[in-house]
């Protein structure tokens, strides 16, 4: 009984089973189908009609600069270290790093107690010494007799000349020249200064100016000023610490532009002269690039690393460049002027053979062109298009002649 109770439900289970299953079947077959008819629709689109996205630019002439590569640090194109000509106490400091300065501006200035006290002490000894030479003018002779010094000059020159043979003869010596020479100069001096010169210097009035002078000289030395304009760097004193003569208290940077030490091959030196342009990128700035030209070439080769040493000046907009950078460089060791240039972008080669795409009623044209010298950004092209012509210069690597084209951008170069 209880088999015949399951042979009936399996029977039942086949019954009720198999349209789903023939059901399943059936989709399967319809959804084949469609795909089929799906790709063959597909395979009946032609090339033609498909739109290429591009980017294009306008055929130009320009420079195509041969570059030279190198690397080197930026180094402030002047840069003067501050120190005290005098030792003393910092009474104040006005700055601090970073600080932009003006030339002339005060930066520091020293305890000058001291310095204002020796000035005073040399203003009352040059008043005192100004007395002097009054009096001491307003009682001289009323002048001195010429002729007779100028006979005694005379006589001694005669005797001055007549001693340099007798010593050359060895008939005097060295001893006796001296006095004789001694005598004729004192003489000399004497008849050829003014009279008030003398008694300046007899009253001590030529010595009050002098000390007066290096008074007022070592107190302007306890301000010390801005040379040029630029920004504090290395400022490391405080205002109240004490500084030795000598002593380098901060220094004093001009940024406004550059300067890029670069080592140069014995065999690209000979390429470079001043004045040749270059193009400076730095890590620390990226998507930026600054120009300038080579401000200096030393003539000496190291010996052992074969390289000279080539200073690049570059302009430092916003002051973004800071000393100590790295930078990467490039050099225009020659420059062809006025020829057809065009990205490298839009330059490939097919069969061997280097063309370009242009644009022509919306559509690509495949052209063949003979390319001249290149750099890192440009060829030379020397026959197969000319200026005016639009060319593809993006999304071209998948195009063929006279595929249908839109333009997404027009790039400037």
């Amino acid at each position: 009984m209880t088999h015949v109770r399951f042979s009936l439900q399996k029977k039942l289970l086949i019954f009720v089973g198999a349209p789903f299953v023939l059901l399943v079947i059936l989709l399967i077959l319809l959804l084949n189908g469609s795909n089929r008819e799906t790709k063959r629709e597909e395979m009946k689109i032609s090339p033609s009609d498909i739109t290429f996205p591009v980017e294009v630019a306008v055929v130009r002439k320009g420079e195509l600069i041969s570059w030279i590569s190198a690397n080197g640090y930026a180094q402030a194109l002047r840069e003067v270290e501050v120190k005290p000509k005098l030792s003393g106490q910092i009474a104040k400091l006005s700055v601090k790093n970073g600080v932009h300065v003006r030339m002339g501006e005060v930066l520091m200035k020293l305890d000058d107690a001291e310095y204002q006290l020796a000035l005073e002490q040399a203003e009352s000894r040059l008043l005192n010494a100004r007395v002097e030479y009054t009096l001491a003018k307003a009682g001289a002779p009323g002048g001195r007799d010429v002729s007779k010094y100028n006979r005694q000059l005379d006589s001694l020159r005669a005797t001055y000349q007549a001693a340099k043979e007798k010593l050359k003869d060895g008939m005097i010596t060295r001893d006796e020249f001296a006095r004789i020479k001694r005598d004729y100069e004192s003489l000399l001096v004497y008849t050829s200064v003014n009279p008030e010169d003398v008694v300046a210097v007899k009253t001590g009035l030529s010595d009050a100016l002098h000390e007066y002078e290096k008074a007022k000289l070592n107190l302007s030395y306890t301000e010390l000023v801005a040379p040029f304009d630029g920004i504090i760097a290395d400022c490391f004193v405080r205002e109240g610490g004490y500084v030795q003569s000598g002593m380098t208290c901060m220094k004093v940077i001009d940024i406004s532009a550059v300067r890029i030490l670069c080592e140069i091959t014995e065999a690209d030196l000979l390429k470079l002269k001043v004045g040749d342009p270059a193009v400076a990128e730095f890590v620390a700035i990226p998507n930026r690039k600054f120009y300038g030209s080579v401000a200096e070439i030393n003539p000496v080769i190291d010996s052992q690393k074969r390289t000279a040493l080539v200073t690049v000046q570059v302009a430092n907009s916003g002051l973004l460049i800071k000393p100590g950078m790295f930078a990467s460089v490039r050099i225009g060791s020659e420059v062809l002027r006025n020829v057809v240039i065009v990205p490298r972008s839009a330059v490939l080669v097919r069969d061997n053979r280097p063309l370009v795409f242009t644009v022509e009623g919306g559509m690509s044209q495949w052209k063949y062109v003979q390319l001249g010298r290149s750099n890192d950004d440009y060829y030379e092209i020397q026959e197969g298009v000319v200026p005016g012509d639009t060319l593809i210069v993006g999304g071209n690597y998948n195009l063929a002649h006279q595929s249908r084209i839109r333009v997404e951008a027009l790039r400037q170069y």
